[in-house]
C-alpha cells in the first residue's frame, strides 16, 4: 500500500570519479543525510573520450542518490560540493529534484 508521508523530500543526485564516494558520502552524512545508496556506472561528457595505443577508455563514475528532508537539502549540496572538489572540471557534478511522494520513510522521520 503506498502512503504519502507528510514531510516533504528532495533526492540528491551526485555523479563523481568511481573512488570518491565514500568520502562524498561521509561528508553529506555529517551534513545530515540519513543514508545513501550509491550505483556503478560510466559516462561521456563534453570532452572526447581518451584513447590508449587505440582503446577508448571510459570514465568510470558513481551515482550517489540521497534522499533528505527539504529542510537540509542545501546543507548536504554544501557538503558535497566541497568533498568532491566540484571546482576542479572533471570531478562530478549534483543536482536536486523535488520528490511529490514516499513511502516507508516514517521511522526515519524527525517529528
Amino acid at each position: 500500500m503506498y502512503v504519502n508521508e507528510s514531510i516533504d523530500f528532495s533526492l540528491i543526485v551526485a555523479v563523481v570519479n568511481r573512488g570518491d564516494a565514500d568520502k562524498i558520502i561521509k561528508q553529506a552524512k555529517k551534513a545530515g543525510a540519513k543514508a545513501a545508496t550509491t550505483l556503478f556506472a560510466r559516462g561521456s561528457g563534453m570532452e572526447e573520450a581518451h584513447t590508449f595505443f587505440g582503446l577508448t577508455l571510459d570514465p568510470a563514475r558513481e551515482v550517489i542518490l540521497f534522499l533528505v528532508q527539504d529542510r537540509i537539502v542545501e546543507d548536504v549540496m554544501q557538503a558535497v560540493h566541497k568533498a568532491g572538489d566540484f571546482d576542479k572540471p572533471g570531478t562530478g557534478i549534483a543536482f536536486s529534484m523535488k520528490v511529490t511522494g514516499t513511502t516507508g520513510l516514517s521511522s526515519q522521520i524527525k517529528k
